[in-house]
């Protein structure tokens, strides 16, 4: 670790970052040497918060209340992946974000173009698109197409393009710190920019949220990038 966030910061040319994040968890993860290796890399100047990406809420809480008991430096953020058709963090990490004050930056706001009208049911994925090598688009797009026609029609309604509603929306939820929003085009870099001086009313916050509200299959399935799976496993941590 030690040896990587030096290489990091030379490719940046810069001397630290703000944030040093551990990306996935790992089976059998050894978290007392990877919390002090990330100590070290703060008191050495390098970085000044540490946090994580992809964590269930119960790994967040035990790397913490090690960290807290060796005087290590606690993870202060939680990269996690959240849009109104993919709401599996609403079960304990936001809650526990908000109780703990925990940073959520929440990738996938827009579904890599599903809540931007990129992609229809039913049509061809356009070649220079994501969804030309991500299969899981055109399942999603033919799986939610009602829900989805629904969304545009209200983002239409109200003046807005998809993909600002979806961000906004985002933004608004209790617990998130910023959506991460990436642009393959100046045009979609103005459109999205737009979305972060967006406040909805509450009115438009629950029409949005009952048109991809939560269910039971939502919260189970695998394709919500393995939530479920990980808040049940016992394999994580090394014994």
């Amino acid at each position: 670790m030690r040896q990587s966030i030096d290489e990091s910061l030379a490719r940046l040319q810069t001397d630290y970052v703000d944030l040093y994040m551990i990306h996935w968890p790992r089976r059998r993860m050894h978290v007392e040497p990877m919390l002090e290796a990330l100590d070290q890399v703060v008191r050495a100047g390098k970085a000044r918060f540490v946090g994580c990406s992809n964590f269930p809420a119960w790994l967040v809480a035990r790397c913490n209340a090690v960290a807290e008991r060796n005087g290590w430096l606690k993870l202060v953020c939680n990269q996690v992946p959240y849009s109104a058709l993919n709401r599996g963090i609403e079960v304990e990490v936001l809650p526990q974000a908000v109780a703990e004050g925990i940073a959520i930056t929440t990738y996938r706001p827009l579904l890599a173009g599903v809540l931007a009208g990129r992609y229809r049911a039913g049509e061809p994925i356009p070649g220079d698109s994501r969804g030309s090598v991500d299969r899981r688009l055109q399942a999603w797009c033919e799986k939610h197409a009602y829900r989805i026609e629904r969304f545009e029609c209200l983002a239409a309604d109200e003046g807005l393009h998809p993909a600002q509603l979806a961000i906004a929306w985002v933004r608004s939820a209790p617990g998130v710190t910023a959506p991460i929003v990436g642009c393959s085009s100046i045009a979609q870099a103005e459109v999205v920019l737009d979305a972060f001086d967006l406040e909805l009313t509450d009115q438009l916050l629950a029409a949005v949220g009952a048109i991809f509200e939560n269910d039971d299959e939502q919260l189970r399935s695998d394709d919500w990038l393995y939530f479920p799976k990980m808040q049940r496993t016992f394999e994580l941590i090394a014994r």
